[in-house]
């Protein structure tokens, strides 16, 4: 009896007995006293849950107004998990939703997500209006971070109708894993995939209409560099902004901490330095990284990260940039593909410098006059901020046209969405993804055998990763009979 008891107790504490030897005393012999069991949590019912059974139903209702092609096209964001939590006012919510699917368009309109169901928690989104195939979406489905189908009587009536696995998913795991925000996320591909960007720089370039050599042949490119970087620490960094056929290109010319380049001995990119055919220095910085900010054909602000090879990557390497917001909200302060639209997604999204390398080049004897001349002609603070400032202006326009024109909404889809999503969550937010009351999930979880190991700490009142709620939430859902009908 007394090794059932303490086998028992080490199941409790997350102790697998197939993985670790369990040592038989008694309990008395226990230098810290015997071992008992967490208190249990305060887990107030909450009546206005809207559970599996409520959200399908809407979807189900939904799907019923809508032609056979429109439904084969419908897919719906979930935001329930918030308004479970006790947020009832969700307009930030589809604020940040309006902007992150729009963020991942190919097309030319702006389209607005369609709020459903009690407590307009459930969007509906029209993947055709934003260039997202049925194919894509079945990439995107294999890629979510909770692993999770629909097994109930009207989930399986959703999937027919929209011919899809996973027709409803959440939103903030959605844009986590479509914008490749988080270390789990970074090698799927799916951003470049959606807004249909090349791999190679010069590819990426061309497909916006941009060919860096003519624009500097014609004078149209503008240049600025300065030290100091919010981000790029330590060092100094150059930007580049030219026209597209959308509006404008920004590009950044970033060194790592071990390079000894920098832009006030080498200020030029190549492509400068040989403008209109002639030859007129050899001072070409040699860029380790570059981000890129440049127009979707819908007004929206698209993104790009490469390497000195100019392939496109989703993760900046540290020694280039660092994410110091990041680093105080407990998250790695990597700086993904995702992460420059949390960045960039205010009504003023160009963060503001001022140019140093003009008057640096006009006052050292170390420039010569052709390269003075280069200066003069590339190294343009008015102009520079004219370009911002359109940049800015046409932005601005595609927010308020989105409804998202508010201090609060700016940047909902970061703050509201996707940080939280990559944040330690507690035993509530997870509920909330399982579409449970607290009170269900924390009951199923202490009667489960496995997941009561790997999500313990949630019932005394600690919190669980993404890594692990990702890795181990398929065996979460089938251990607490999530997303299925509730039947003898």
């Amino acid at each position: 009896m007394q090794f059932i008891v303490v086998l028992a107790m080490a199941l409790l504490l997350g102790c697998s007995p197939n993985n670790q030897e369990v040592v038989v005393e008694d309990a008395r012999q226990i230098p810290n006293g015997p071992i008992t069991t967490p208190p249990p949590l305060n887990v107030p019912d909450n009546p206005d849950n809207i559970g599996l059974e409520i959200l399908e139903d809407q979807i189900l209702l939904d799907l019923n107004t809508l032609s056979d092609n429109d439904r084969l096209n419908a897919r719906y964001l979930v935001g329930c998990n918030y308004y479970n939590e006790g947020q009832k006012d969700l307009s930030d919510i589809r604020a940040g939703i309006d902007v992150g699917i729009n963020s991942i368009s190919t097309e030319t309109q702006l389209e607005r997500v369609a709020a459903i169901g009690v407590g307009s928690c459930i969007y509906r989104v029209d993947i055709d209006s934003y260039g997202i195939t049925r194919g894509e979406w079945q990439k995107i489905e294999g890629e979510l971070l909770l692993d999770f189908v629909t097994e109930s009587v009207r989930g399986q009536q959703i999937q027919f109708l929209t011919q899809a696995l996973k027709p409803y998913v959440f939103a903030s795991d959605f844009f986590t894993t479509t914008t490749q925000a988080d270390a789990l996320t970074v090698n799927n591909g799916l951003y470049y995939d959606l807004v249909e960007q090349p791999a190679k720089l010069a590819d990426f370039f061309a497909s916006i209409g941009v060919n860096v050599q003519a624009e500097f042949d014609a004078e149209d490119a503008v240049l600025a560099g300065f030290s100091a970087s919010q981000i790029a620490l330590q060092k100094t960094r150059s930007i580049q902004v030219l026209e597209s056929d959308d509006g404008f290109v920004i590009t950044t010319y970033d060194s790592a901490l071990s390079d000894t380049d920098s832009h006030f001995v080498n200020p030029f990119p190549k492509e400068a330095t040989i403008a209109q055919g002639v030859r007129r220095s050899n001072k070409i910085f040699k860029f380790t990284a570059q981000e890129h900010i440049y127009n979707l054909p819908n007004g929206m602000l698209g993104y790009r990260l490469n390497g000195a090879a100019g392939i496109a990557e989703t993760v900046a390497p540290n020694d280039v940039v660092i994410n110091l917001n990041a680093t105080a909200s407990g998250l790695d302060p990597s700086i993904f593909l995702g992460n420059c639209a949390h960045c960039h997604s205010t009504l003023n999204p160009m963060i503001q410098f001022t140019d140093q390398l003009s008057s640096h080049i006009s006052n050292q004897g170390a420039f010569d006059a052709l390269e003075k001349e280069l200066s003069d002609v590339f190294f343009n603070q008015t102009i520079m901020e004219g370009r911002l400032r359109r940049v800015e202006s046409e932005y601005q326009d595609s927010l308020r046209r989105l409804g998202a024109s508010d201090p609060g909404d700016q940047d909902s889809l970061g703050k509201n969405m996707i940080t939280p999503f990559r944040q330690e969550m507690d035993a509530n937010q997870v509920a909330g993804y399982l579409l449970m009351p607290l009170q269900t999930f924390v009951q199923r979880l202490r009667g489960s055998n496995l997941s009561s190991q790997i999500f313990g700490n949630l019932l005394s009142g600690g919190t669980v990763g993404l890594g692990v709620l990702s890795a181990n939430f398929d065996q979460l859902v089938e251990d607490v009979g999530a997303y299925k009908d509730t039947s003898l």
